[in-house]
């Protein structure tokens, strides 16, 4: 996604232009946008759309897989930095009533060794 690569160049007017476009498109992937915002520090706004997606029941779906936990192996820093707000994201509060409203969330083991 050209946003990641314009928040590490700190291009913000870039930044700014990538979020607008994804906030127009957001039906095309609500997950896509939430990570953006996270990447941007909305971590607000991606809070309240990760509730609204686990609400709805078209998006819950795709919401809970997302908010379970899979060992990720070596991150880059910037993406280690990201997996970090993603966490803090998911220990707010009101993010968890959300969750243990609609589901659960548990952790994986992905053996990578055999793929």
């Amino acid at each position: 996604m050209k946003l990641f690569a314009h928040v590490q160049l700190h291009d913000a007017a870039a930044v700014e232009q990538s979020l607008d476009y994804l906030r127009a498109h957001r039906k095309d992937s609500l997950g896509t946008l939430e990570v953006a915002l996270l990447a941007t520090g909305h971590d607000e706004e991606a809070a309240q759309l990760l509730i609204a997606r686990l609400a709805d029941p078209r998006e819950r779906h795709e919401a809970l897989l997302a908010v379970q936990e899979y060992d990720t192996g070596l991150l880059p820093p910037w993406w280690q930095a990201l997996q970090h707000r993603w966490d803090d994201l998911l220990r707010r509060s009101d993010v968890q009533e959300a969750v243990a409203r609609v589901g659960r969330v548990a952790h994986y083991h992905v053996n990578r060794e055999n793929h």
